[in-house]
């Protein structure tokens, strides 16, 4: 028994194990594993400093990441593979990966050659060696931006979602994206909902011939809208960088304009506007329990 069968089984059982428990009462169970990991040091560490979230989409550009040092960095997943075939400077602050696909096929090659501090969002999984973070995820639907690393991070069908709400509690209000393609090309289905292709990220060969699941596109729009609109309550901002791709529902910037050091003072278009100059082309019920199971959906 593997894969989405497997999921619905380990679902249908943690709906029985939840109704024996209150919220707190998980949560008083969920913490003690995670307190391991003592997840409160990251607490407003970057407290008013920017970050680039990294897609790793095929319009990032090795000489554009170069150039992003001295801002606070997240990237994802498998860029360490980059390494391997651009000659690249960047050293990210953090990769952050919660595909359950990803960490079950290459989650040793993550904590062995990632770059930055790596963050694995899973509770399906225990790695006895290697230096790495632990934090609680759940799926929630509708979305529900989570505050607080110590309590649940919303997966929000997406790896890049979920460092916003990491990036949030470090204490960062502003994050810029770049390299997010947000266009999934899926050459062959398989029986059991997973897609095989590739060619969806900068990197080549980025899948090793292995099997994935497609991402949610819509689940994902949902996330970053709301995640967008909590941070511009809140005197933040989360912009899209990308050199083109098909996430319109974030204001745009050109990520030239973003690398001047005075670029304050240049505003970011509006989703739905065009700037000529640029060079672009353009709370909730949960589904299922954050201490016993993982979302079967994709994250990206």
């Amino acid at each position: 028994m593997q894969g989405p069968v497997l999921d619905r089984e380990m679902n249908a059982m943690t709906e029985k194990i939840r109704s024996f428990f209150s919220e707190d009462a998980r949560r008083m169970m969920r913490r003690p594993f995670f307190k391991l990991f003592n997840l409160r040091r990251f607490k407003n560490i970057h407290a008013g400093r920017e970050a680039f979230l990294i897609g790793n989409g095929p319009s990032a550009r090795p000489e554009v990441l170069n150039r992003l040092q001295r801002h606070v960095t997240f990237c994802f997943n498998r860029f360490h593979l980059a390494y391997e075939k651009f000659d690249l400077q960047l050293e990210p602050d953090y990769t952050v990966s919660i595909d359950p696909q990803i960490i079950q096929d290459f989650g040793r090659e993550l904590i062995e050659r990632s770059h930055g501090q790596l963050l694995l969002g899973t509770c399906r999984w225990m790695f006895t060696s290697g230096q790495y973070d632990c934090f609680p995820i759940r799926y929630t639907q509708p979305f529900v931006f989570g505050e607080d690393l110590e309590d649940f991070i919303s997966t929000g069908d997406s790896v890049l979602v979920a460092s916003i709400q990491i990036g949030y509690y470090m204490g960062i209000r502003r994050f810029y994206l770049y390299g997010v393609d947000h266009n999934f090309n899926i050459q062959q289905l398989l029986p059991d909902g997973r897609a095989l292709g590739d060619g969806n990220h900068f990197i080549p060969n980025y899948r090793s011939d292995r099997p994935w699941i497609p991402p949610r596109t819509r689940q994902i729009e949902q996330a970053l809208t709301t995640c967008n609109e909590f941070l511009t309550a809140r005197g933040g901002a989360l912009i899209n960088c990308t050199d083109g791709g098909n996430l319109e529902l974030l204001p745009r910037q050109n990520i030239e304009e973003v690398l001047r050091p005075a670029f304050a003072s240049q505003p970011a278009r509006l989703p739905g506007t065009r700037d000529p100059a640029a060079s672009l082309s353009s709370a909730a019920s949960l589904r299922c329990d954050p201490f016993l199971t993982l979302p079967s959906r994709p994250q990206r």
